[in-house]
């Protein structure tokens, strides 16, 4: 089974941010994965950064 770990850092006020995953994809081609992980990991970024904006105008 085709399976893909991902993770996102980022320093927020000097501390670690950290966003982690696994993407599995039963009976993907390679390219297929790629696609998958490319949207998956696009899709947390959004969110991530839509958390983050979300903090910086609360303050």
């Amino acid at each position: 089974m085709p399976v893909a770990w991902w993770a996102l850092h980022h320093r927020r006020r000097g501390r670690p941010a950290v966003a982690s995953g696994l993407v599995q994809f039963p009976g993907a081609g390679r390219v297929e994965m790629q696609a998958a992980v490319a949207d998956t990991v696009l899709r947390e970024l959004v969110e991530y950064l839509r958390e983050f904006r979300a903090q910086k105008t609360r303050r």
